[in-house]
């Protein structure tokens, strides 16, 4: 895994369990890493992604393909409670 980043957009994005830290990235954003993070979005990836962010993006993605090109063809993997759902590469998210 290359790394874990926990609800970096916005401080009300998911506040479940008491998390309160919400929209940090806001602080440490500037050109370089924009310029890094575009650069590591454009490239082929598969993301291992909890159920509430997957539920989160499913709906946006597939309709920002000129922000992150190669997300929706990204395989997503889900852990569920008693199996893995993976959902495949294909338009739909």
């Amino acid at each position: 895994m290359d790394g874990v980043i926990q609800y970096p957009g916005a401080p009300d994005e998911n506040s479940s369990g008491g998390f309160e830290l919400g929209g940090w990235i806001n602080e440490y954003s500037d050109p370089v890493l924009g310029t890094r993070i575009r650069q590591q979005m454009n490239t082929e990836f598969d993301l291992l992604l909890e159920r509430e962010t997957y539920s989160i993006w499913a709906p946006h993605w597939p309709w920002h393909p000129d922000i992150w090109p190669n997300v929706n063809s990204a395989t997503k993997y889900v852990p569920q409670t008693a199996y893995l759902l993976v959902c495949g590469s294909h338009r739909s998210f």
